[in-house]
């Protein structure tokens, strides 16, 4: 109410200086005259008098500023009238010691505390100190709003999901890296096409393919034992793989097995990094991938300053990584057209040989599933099933390997955890689980679930918003009214902070406990996946890949300890990096298969 009666004053004060300002100017210009009332205070000079021009191009640029500013009152008038007729209230702002206003403070304060791998907890006080919802000047002086309430991001992810659309930093920090067309990077009918596209690679079919994963998995193992053994004397544990312990460095190990089985089942093609016989390119295409992927982060909270601040290194990588993932694409689209023109003469074939050994020959040929060969059956451009497939490989590298991480960063600080772990693996007596054992592992899972609680693979995201709309929560002292979001608002919400919140997860939200999750019931409150139209529709891969690893490495490994004991230091990046890594001391268990 008080920001109403603010701008409704300010508006009618400045309205006849706009108007007599405006009219003089049209004076000055058209007869060469000031108009008589300002030409009695000294203004007379005419407009070929000495400093005639010069008063005239004063008085036009007077009245520029003031209509522009006279517009601006007007606008916010209106934004409040309608807010209170909507029944809302206003919301916190972040006191920001910029005297500019043009929230270098609050940037300054971000980056320190990025740079040291303290941004979630520094966000977490600012929640704590100004509110769940509240305003902020972004860099360069435009308002943002920031929240971790359940209720605002359902809201923004679900009920109000039109008002809102993929824009600004976000859409800047992947678009170079993934396309304009990417299912992470495009709105309307075009993100419905993308998503469409991208379907048919997530049905169960191929999310229970574990042959498919398998041997990436063994690579995996093959490597972590390989460390352990190396590691052993920084680890201060026994000599060689098959019975000592020694330090690893998990986060590194589990974002290349991630990026063999992406790349693997996107395009047939896997990048091998596990591998000694890595093909050519592949670890530059990591390499590029790693710091793009960081960099886009850091160019998006820059914003329109991105410009003045050239990178060679990430335009170089740009142009890796899509060359890497365009030259498959390629080949393949290649092979699609040699296959269709020898189709016909492969039917006949077919027909003249059937019977028993044709039947055989079609049982042999089954193959695997490979996400590419799906988007040539759909006809789709080069373009868009490069930046489909870029999309892909992103997420389902990067989701999963951020969970991993996770997963085992807490349970080598919870000895109980992987103790009853491991009971529910012997009570199983298996050797070789399938994916519905997989599922029906119930301490497995809430494993799972608290590991990606306190450490979500996205912590953080944004939306903007595509015309006015409403938020139910942050108006009002106490936050409990609806708070009105103009159009063209940056909203940035946080899901770390959300899921470290005491009056829904209790008092011991900060710590790994699994066994909440046995009565836990929630909602909004918690989002590994996102929700809404856009919630990850990888989310039952990631968790069944995620399922299966740690399966193996627990059954291959008979101790977990950490390295070191202090603070989890983040990286702020598309998505969760621990800052000095995942760093655990692995003993093998012996004669492990």
């Amino acid at each position: 109410m008080a920001r109403l009666y603010l701008w409704a004053a300010l508006s009618c004060l400045l309205a006849p200086v706009t108007v007599l300002s405006c009219l003089n100017a049209w004076a000055l210009v058209t007869t060469g005259r000031p108009l008589p009332p300002l030409a009695l205070l000294g203004g007379g000079g005419g407009g070929d008098e000495p400093g005639g021009k010069w008063q005239a191009r004063l008085l036009c640029l007077l009245a520029a500023a003031l209509l522009k500013t006279q517009h601006s009152l007007l606008a916010r008038l209106r934004l409040a009238l309608r807010a209170r007729t909507l029944g809302c209230g206003d919301a916190a702002v972040y006191p920001d010691a910029d005297p500019l206003l043009l929230g270098i403070g609050w940037f300054r304060e971000s980056v320190a505390a990025a740079r040291a791998g303290t941004f979630f907890e520094l966000a977490r006080v600012r929640f704590e100190r100004h509110g769940r919802t509240h305003w902020n000047r972004a860099l360069g002086g435009g308002w943002m709003l920031v929240t971790d309430e359940p209720e605002n991001v359902k809201a923004i992810l679900a009920s109000r999901f039109n008002d809102w659309e993929i824009a600004g930093p976000r859409r800047l920090a992947v678009i170079r890296q993934l396309g304009p067309r990417s299912v992470f990077t495009s709105n309307g009918p075009l993100w419905q096409h993308a998503r469409a596209s991208i379907r048919p690679a997530f049905v169960r079919d191929q999310i229970a393919d574990f042959a498919r994963l398998d041997p990436h998995v063994g690579n995996l193992l093959a490597a972590l034992r390989s460390a352990a053994g190396a590691g052993a004397g920084e680890g201060g544990g026994g000599g060689g793989g098959g019975g000592g312990g020694g330090v690893v460095e998990l986060q590194a190990l589990f974002a290349m097995m991630t990026m063999d089985s992406s790349t693997d089942f996107m395009l047939g093609h896997s990048t091998r990094l596990l591998e000694r016989g890595t093909p050519p390119g592949a670890a530059a295409f990591l390499d590029a991938f790693d710091y793009c992927s960081l960099r886009g982060a850091e160019r998006a909270r820059l914003g329109v300053l991105t410009r003045f601040v050239p990178d060679a290194r990430f335009e170089a990588g740009i142009k890796t990584i899509r060359a890497y993932v365009r030259e498959y694409v390629a080949d393949a689209m290649a092979a699609r057209e040699e296959k269709e023109k020898g189709e016909k003469k492969e039917k006949k074939k077919q027909v003249v040989g059937s019977g028993e050994d044709g039947d055989q020959q079609q049982d042999g040929e089954k193959k695997s599933y490979i996400f590419l060969h799906e988007l040539l059956d759909s006809g789709a451009d080069e373009e868009f099933i490069l930046d489909q497939v870029l999309s892909i490989i992103l997420a389902g590298r990067d989701t999963t390997a951020a969970g991993l991480s996770g997963i085992f960063h807490y349970l080598a600080r919870d000895p109980g955890a992987v103790r009853k772990l491991r009971a529910e693996m012997e009570g199983l007596g298996i050797e070789n689980p399938t994916w519905e054992e997989l599922r029906g592992m119930k301490y497995l899972q809430n494993v799972i679930r608290e590991a990606l609680r306190l450490f979500p693979p996205v912590p953080t995201n944004s939306r903007d918003t595509v015309r006015d709309t409403v938020l139910p929560r942050g108006g009002g002292p106490d936050g409990k009214l609806p708070i009105f979001v103009p159009k063209g608002t940056p909203c940035r919400y946080f899901l770390h902070t959300m899921h470290r919140r005491k009056d829904v997860f209790g008092p011991d939200a900060d710590e790994f406990r699994p066994e909440r999750w046995e009565d836990l019931r929630v909602s909004w409150e918690y989002l590994p996946f996102s929700g809404g139209p856009r919630i990850c529709i990888g989310q039952q891969f990631a968790l069944t890949q995620m399922s299966y690893v740690v399966f193996r490495i627990m059954q291959n490994f008979e101790s977990l300890e950490p390295v070191d004991s202090g603070p989890l230091l983040i990286d702020v990046s598309l998505i969760s990096l621990m800052k000095n890594g995942c760093r655990i001391k692995m003993t093998p268990v012996r004669d492990a298969k």
